[in-house]
Parts: C-alpha cells; structure tokens; sequence
C-alpha cells in the first residue's frame, strides 16, 4: 500500500521495509475500534465527516525513519517530487 505511491510521487527513500529505507510504519490493532474526535486527530484539517463515528482499527504506535513519534515533537522534514 507504500510501493506505487512513493514510485509516483518519484520519493526514492519511501514505500519499502527495506535496507535504505526510511522505515516509515505504523502499528496496526484491528481488534480494536475507536470513536473519531476531530480535535483529537493528528492532522491540519480541523473538521471530518466522520466525527462521532465508530471505525474499526486503531493505531497504535507511528515510526518515521525508525523513530517512535510522540504527537508531541514536530520531526520530520517537507519532500517535493523526486527527493530522497
């Protein structure tokens, strides 16, 4: 679900759990299920049409370039097209 996105964006470094890699993943329960709070999500959109909606799965841990990230501490950096 990483492969063909990275490779149509041209982003060198994403899309594979492999050596040289950025080792971008998520930790997936879907046992698990939770209720959508807008202002709870981790994204710039302020609004969503499935606040007060019951999803299935839940996230559990988020690592980018093999670091735990906390929500907490802005890391990362902007990729453009063709970037590794």
């Amino acid at each position: 679900m990483s492969t063909r996105p990275a490779e149509r964006v041209g982003l060198r470094s994403k899309g594979r759990l492999s050596l040289g890699y950025d080792a971008d993943m998520a930790v997936f329960a879907q046992d698990e299920s939770f209720v959508v709070d807008a202002k709870a999500l981790n994204h710039k959109n302020p609004i969503t049409p499935y606040q007060d909606k019951v999803l299935p799965g839940k996230v559990r841990k988020t690592l980018v370039g093999g670091q735990k990230i906390d929500y907490q501490t802005p890391t990362g950096r902007l990729l453009g097209r063709g970037q590794v």
